[in-house]
């Protein structure tokens, strides 16, 4: 399966172009994310859903 990249609105103005991780969240309702330079960390699910694809 190749990478999801999407561009996910962080805080208000905020966004931040991210791939899904293959290792599931740990909260019901999100979605694990990874962005280079940092760990990886989950996004309300419906935010993803919304976010265009890049």
């Amino acid at each position: 399966m190749p990478s999801e990249h999407r561009i996910v609105a962080i805080a208000a103005g905020h966004t931040v172009k991210v791939r899904r991780s293959r290792q599931p969240a740990t909260r019901p309702g999100f979605v694990m994310v990874e962005k280079s330079h940092r760990a990886p960390f989950e996004v309300p699910e419906q935010r993803w859903q919304e976010a265009p694809v890049a």
